[in-house]
């Protein structure tokens, strides 16, 4: 009898024990439910505020950057389109300067008297002064005077001092010009 009752009481105890740790363990895990549910429903809002107030702010200072992209971008096409017709202008101003030169250089060819280079010599000289101020008013005064002394460089004619050797001498005179303003459009005016 008395293995009986030990038998007995100690599978009453394991019974007691079992349930009394199932109830512990759900009533825990229940508490850690509540108190977690509690939690984060508390807690929550706040959250939700402070998220959505940094996406709010990331997004207002990503469309910042973008309108100064967009700004910036209006701003160099600006530019650039004003550097175009900067361009186009010097281009159509140095164009009609060398077509003036060459017209200097056509007239140069039917000269045969005094008188008639005399006049070449006034058309010769304007045509310098003009391309000089030009060069000039674009800011490079040192080209200007390497532009005024290029003829200096020409290659003398040897021979009698007709109006065929007058005229070759001027042309060589002409040519060293045309072919200074021409490397000054290369060299500065590269467009």
């Amino acid at each position: 009898m008395g293995s009986l009752f030990s038998w007995l009481y100690l599978h009453k105890q394991i019974k007691e024990t079992v349930e009394i740790a199932l109830i512990s363990g759900v009533g825990a895990n229940v508490i850690w439910f509540l108190g977690v549910l509690i939690y984060n429903t508390v807690r929550v809002p706040w959250l939700l505020d402070a998220d959505a107030g940094e996406q709010i702010n990331g997004l207002e200072e990503r469309a910042r950057l973008a309108e100064t992209s967009v700004r910036s971008y209006q701003d160099n096409a600006n530019q650039t389109e004003a550097i175009r017709t900067e361009n186009k202008r010097l281009q159509e101003l140095f164009g009609t300067l060398a077509e003036n030169g060459r017209d200097v250089w056509r007239d140069l060819a039917s000269c045969s008297m005094d008188t008639q280079f005399a006049m070449w010599d006034i058309q010769f000289k304007q045509w310098l002064e003009a391309v000089r101020k030009e060069i000039i008013n674009l800011g490079f005064r040192a080209d200007a005077v390497e532009f005024m002394s290029s003829g200096d460089n020409a290659e003398l004619v040897t021979g009698p001092m007709d109006g065929r050797v007058i005229r070759e001498y001027k042309g060589r005179v002409l040519r060293e010009h045309q072919n200074n303003l021409t490397e000054f459009v290369r060299r500065r005016l590269s467009l």
